[in-house]
This record gives structure tokens, sequence and C-alpha cells, in this order.
């Protein structure tokens, strides 16, 4: 099961500023589902997860960037907790390239061993009040054995999040020495080709728009989130989530949450 949490916690939590380059936030949710199924749409985004069932059984996990729709058993309700890593922050904490972890969740203790399975058993601990300085602390010791980021790529995506309709290639040529070795990099350290990641970027733009909105004008929509007209949102908007725009509206319980109605 992939267990990504954005709906609306019970507790979150900026990280420390030695760590907010890499990570957006730290949640906690004591009671997550108990309905049916609901969709995860695409997200650039990873995160890092504890799960508590109501049987006792905890599982850790790493979820790596989804470029397609997949979907979460929320038929029984379990707690969650976790870190949310910001576009790049993963590599440095992770230890493994994300190209192979594009659209996985894998078990935390086979990128971290013995540790993972620790600090899940640490985490779940009854009575236990520092679950945040715990996983941080965790995070720290990470950071200490890692590499640092490509400073090629940690531009780029500067550039991606703020270049509204800027090419993929007037990025590259901004940003590489070497184009080629660049994709490569780039993949290894975010798990999506560049292509992709400003797709989804453009897609991620469009679902914040729609939050903040109760009207929509839809042709207004796409052409102020770059694509060039409806008809190429349209298309694309259902193939990143099997679903129209109005039915996105009607069913979404969060921005990437969406109940599964079929």
């Amino acid at each position: 099961m992939e267990n990504t949490v954005d709906r609306p916690l019970m507790d979150a939590r900026k990280p420390a500023p030695h760590l907010a380059d890499l990570v957006e936030s730290f949640w906690l949710c004591e009671s997550y589902g108990g309905g049916g199924s609901e969709r995860l749409l695409p997200s650039a985004t990873t995160q890092i997860i504890f799960t508590l069932d109501p049987d006792g059984r905890m599982a850790s996990s790493f979820v790596g960037p989804r470029s397609r729709v997949t979907f979460l058993d929320t038929s029984r309700a379990f707690r969650a907790f976790g870190v949310h890593l910001k576009l790049g922050g993963a590599l440095p904490l992770i230890g493994a390239s994300l190209r192979e972890l594009r659209d996985r969740a894998i078990a935390l203790e086979t990128l971290w061993g013995a540790a993972a399975r620790n600090l899940t058993a640490e985490l779940w601990e009854p009575g236990q009040r520092d679950r945040f300085g715990l996983l941080q602390s965790a995070l720290d010791r990470r950071l200490r054995l890692s590499r640092p980021p490509d400073p090629e790529v940690r531009r780029a995506l500067t550039l991606f999040e703020g270049a509204g309709k800027g090419s993929v290639r007037a990025v590259v040529d901004a940003v590489a020495t070497s184009p080629r070795r660049f994709t490569r990099t780039f993949e290894d350290q975010v798990g999506l080709h560049p292509v992709l990641l400003r797709r989804l970027l453009r897609f991620t733009r469009v679902l914040e728009r729609l939050e903040a909105r109760s009207d929509v004008e839809w042709v207004d929509l796409a052409l102020g989130c770059g694509y060039f007209d409806q008809a190429h949102f349209n298309h694309e908007f259902r193939e990143f989530t099997g679903m129209s725009p109005s039915a996105y509206r009607r069913h979404r319980l969060s921005r990437t949450h969406v109940a599964n109605v079929g």
C-alpha cells in the first residue's frame, strides 16, 4: 500500500532552518481513512511515511515522485506520521538514485537498513511525545553522511519553479555545462526527466488555483497556467488524473486526494 497523506492534518510543523532547503514540513495524522479508497494524483515531490494500523502493525516507506494516478486503500483508519520533502530534497536524505524510485513506494528499511526499523518502533512507542524531534534527529544523522546536491540541478529547480512559460531547453542551456550529463544527474536527484517535471509543475499550478477559487473560467485557467488552449489543458488533466476537471472538483478531498468513485 502506498501511504501518501496531504489532507488537512491534526498537526504539521516546519523544519529547523538547517533542513529548510530539503524539507517542506513534518506532519502527524492520528486518524486517516475509514472510507473506501482514494485516488492519489501525480506529484513531483516525495515523502517518508510511518504508519500504524488498528492491529498494531507498523510500517515505514519512502514514496517517490508520482507521474500517474495511484490508489490508497482507506477502508480502515490508520495513524500516519511523516515528512514532506521538497523538490530535490530526497537524495541527500535517502542516499539512492530517485531515477529508480519514480512511481514507487519502497520500504524505508530497504534504504536505511535497521535504522529505519528502530526509528519506526521508537516513533510509535506508547506515550511517545516527541515524534517530530525524533524524526528530525534521524534526518540530521542522514544528512551528515550525505553528499551535497549538484549545483546545476539546484539552480535548474529554482528556474523551473519560477519560470512561468519558460521552456525546458532555455533552463538547461542556462545552467548546464553538458546537457546530456545534466539530464542524467537531474533524473538521479529529482526522479523525473526535466520535461516531465515541467509538465507536473504546470499541473500542480492548476490544482493550486482550483483550490483557491470557487468560480473557474476554464479557458483563462488553462492559458494562465501555460497550456496552448483548453483542449490541451483537458487532455493533460485527464492524462494525469483519469477524470475531467469538473469531476475532480466534485470529488476532491484535498489538492491531490480524490474520492475514488470509479
